[in-house]
């Protein structure tokens, strides 16, 4: 989606639980951070979303 829209208004929301659940084996930061403008940390035991305050999960 962000290939799609090339504008300065469109950026990148980093999910911590969902990168942990949906895709911990690519580097998310790395491969979308020049378009990063919204932080979503939470925490979670692995398998669902459970926003837990970060630290108090199993995400190191």
């Amino acid at each position: 989606m962000l290939n799609t829209f090339q504008s300065k208004f469109v950026g990148y929301c980093y999910d911590s639980c969902h990168h942990q659940n949906h895709a911990s084996d690519i580097d998310l930061l790395n491969k979308y951070g020049k378009r990063l403008m919204a932080l979503h940390l939470q925490d979670n035991g692995g398998k669902h979303n459970q926003h837990q305050l970060p630290f108090d999960g199993n995400i190191d």
